[in-house]
């Protein structure tokens, strides 16, 4: 489970919470639309979405015990959502118009999962470029090799 434990010691837990937390945060960054927007609500949607249809059936992948019957039926799944979202991608650039939010970086980091698993994620061309395009942008860069996962 996600879990940002702040300075003065509260716990907040769930992605979707905290990433809305960390963008509200540093309004400055236009990590997320102003409150009462409609780019807001779907952000917020998306956020709920990859928590939801790709997240939470990543977890069970990545589960010891998880049946390999099962887990086959799971990447099957993953797969529509993708071929969704591929959709999505193929007609802007981001998940919410044509800007970079917290939803695009959740987004970013499960599918990195699939990449990890193997799942041909590539076959999905609007969703291939989308992610060669994140993983070019700076702070990704940076973050990626802070967590060692890119030489």
């Amino acid at each position: 489970m996600p879990v940002l434990q702040l300075d003065d010691g509260t716990v907040l837990t769930e992605g979707v919470a905290i990433a809305q937390y960390i963008a509200d945060k540093v309004p400055e960054s236009n990590l997320i639309a102003p409150i009462g927007t409609m780019a807001r609500y779907h952000c917020v949607e998306w956020l709920n979405y990859i928590s939801a249809e790709l997240h939470k059936t990543f977890t069970h992948i990545f589960r010891p015990g998880t049946p390999e019957t099962y887990k086959e039926l799971l990447q099957e799944y993953l797969q529509v959502r993708f071929r969704y979202i591929n959709i999505v991608l193929s007609e802007q650039n981001y998940l919410v118009g044509n800007r970079f939010s917290v939803a695009d970086a959740y987004l970013f980091t499960v599918m990195r999962w699939a990449q990890s698993l193997k799942l041909d994620v590539f076959r999905y061309p609007a969703l291939a470029a989308y992610l060669d395009h994140i993983a070019e942008r700076p702070a990704v860069l940076t973050a990626l090799k802070v967590e060692r996962l890119k030489g």
